[in-house]
């Protein structure tokens, strides 16, 4: 492993499945390390082992960060959006986080899926909700009413 190494371990912990082998230490990799450069809190061998052995062929080089973010930011063209640090990776960052900004890199994308979801969602109100027992209607009420007040109010 290579100073500075970033891997994929086609996984998630916490949530993340990059990870950055710096210094001797494994870290949590986002796109801004400045949001979370958090120390990996679990033993840090068993995760160089994973990585060294990858049994599964899961774990996969990125790059390295001491030339990823020195290339790609002198030239602009780092694969992450500066607006809401997403991948833009199908199924990775969820669009939910886009700020449909100017600048956005996939915006355009992100609107696809929320229009595809909210298509959806309407489809499964029409045509599906009321032939579920009352009690799961129930449920899906009081969660749209929980979700629509942590958006909007």
């Amino acid at each position: 492993m290579k100073n500075g190494n970033i891997y994929d371990i086609g996984q998630t912990v916490n949530g993340v499945s990059t990870f950055l082998w710096f210094d001797g230490n494994w870290y949590y990799y986002t796109p801004n390390m400045d949001k979370r450069s958090l120390l990996y809190e679990y033993p840090q061998e068993d995760l160089s082992k994973l990585v060294l052995e990858n049994e599964y062929k899961e774990v996969k080089l990125i790059g390295n960060i001491l030339q990823l973010h020195s290339e790609d930011d002198v030239a602009g063209r780092s694969s992450y959006c500066q607006e809401c640090d997403s991948c833009g990776e199908e199924g990775c960052c969820t669009p939910l986080r886009c700020t449909l900004r100017e600048n956005c890199k996939y915006g355009e994308t992100y609107l696809q899926h929320l229009k595809f979801g909210y298509k959806m969602y309407n489809y499964f109100e029409e045509e599906i909700i009321s032939d579920l027992p009352l009690d799961v209607q129930d449920k899906i009420d009081e969660r749209w009413n929980k979700i629509y007040d942590e958006t909007y109010k």
